[in-house]
């Protein structure tokens, strides 16, 4: 039998895991993306930095994903 309040701690569970997901993306973002002198960024030399344990398709991709504007 499911709890009258599973709703409820379902949203929180979600919510813990958001902030979790954010603070890692932050914190990779951080790493990698160090802007050079003139505000733009090595992509090539992000893209040789691949850490490990991420495959190079999902790292193109976080790429991608960083290297447009309206999301930095």
């Amino acid at each position: 039998m499911e709890s009258d309040r599973w709703p409820q701690i379902y949203v929180g569970i979600q919510q813990h895991l958001q902030k979790i997901y954010n603070g890692n993306k932050a914190a990779m973002k951080e790493r990698y993306w160090v802007p050079e002198e003139d505000e733009s960024y090595d992509l090539e030399g992000i893209r040789r930095g691949r850490p490990s344990h991420i495959s190079e398709a999902d790292w193109d991709a976080q790429l991608s994903f960083w290297n447009d504007p309206k999301n930095l």
